[in-house]
């Protein structure tokens, strides 16, 4: 995912959606001079986003340790909101 050049880090975690099903969140962090409208026809040819029900939001920084791991329940719990 961050081998495009319009990514700058991404997380993914599980999550649910509107209807209560499970469904993975996307969390990106993009180049300042792209949007996120911009890569959705780029993603959904990466990723299957409409048969698994991937949820994408841009984010300004993804919450990780003193040593780079993601953190996964942090990231989840900010998304849910």
């Amino acid at each position: 995912m961050t081998a495009l050049p319009e990514i700058r880090d991404a997380g993914i975690v599980p999550g649910r959606d509107e209807h209560g099903n499970d469904t993975l969140l996307l969390a990106l962090v993009l180049d300042p001079n792209t949007q996120l409208n911009e890569l959705r026809q780029i993603l959904s040819n990466l990723l299957p986003i409409k048969t698994m029900g991937i949820k994408i939001f841009q984010v300004n920084r993804l919450p990780r340790t003193e040593t780079g791991k993601l953190q996964r329940h942090i990231l989840a719990a900010e998304l849910a909101q």
